[in-house]
């Protein structure tokens, strides 16, 4: 996506507005302020997670939950390893409203998600991979010396 927003980008054009546009995500990411700049206040200027940066595009990855049970103003956890800049935009649609041509909301662009710090592992994931390490390293040692 280079342009444009991202509800047209997906197909749901007709039925979302256009907060969700390249312009809007790029001065959110680089902290541009003033007329039609980032709406969050806390990602102005230096503070934006991409300060500084040229960006020329968001690649866009959906993903699908069917379920019955999930309605608006539900919440939803999502986890995963995000690059720092990423937005996690929630759209649902009822394809069985209006006739079977479906009816689509959407979370406003000032109220999604996105990632401003790195996950980072936690103490006993790195202790568990040194303690990995090492074993193999001691494996490695007794063959040599009974080679």
């Amino acid at each position: 996506m280079t342009s444009g927003d991202l509800y047209a980008n997906i197909g749901l054009g007709p039925f979302a507005n256009n907060s969700f546009e390249f312009g809007n995500m790029v001065a959110c990411d680089i902290g541009t302020t003033g007329g039609g700049g980032c709406a969050n206040s806390g990602l102005q200027g230096s503070n934006a997670p991409l300060f500084g940066v040229n960006i020329t595009g968001y690649d866009v990855f959906t993903f699908s939950i069917g379920t019955t049970t999930f309605s608006p103003n539900d919440l939803l956890d999502f986890t995963g390893n995000l690059p720092i800049g990423s937005y996690v935009a929630a759209i649902g649609v009822d394809y069985s409203a209006l006739g079977g041509k479906g009816e689509a909301w959407a979370a406003p662009f000032t109220e999604s998600g996105i990632v401003t710090t790195n996950n980072v592992p936690e103490p006993s994931s790195l202790l568990m991979l040194g303690a990995g390490l090492l074993a193999m390293a001691i494996l490695a040692g007794r063959r040599t010396l009974t080679a």
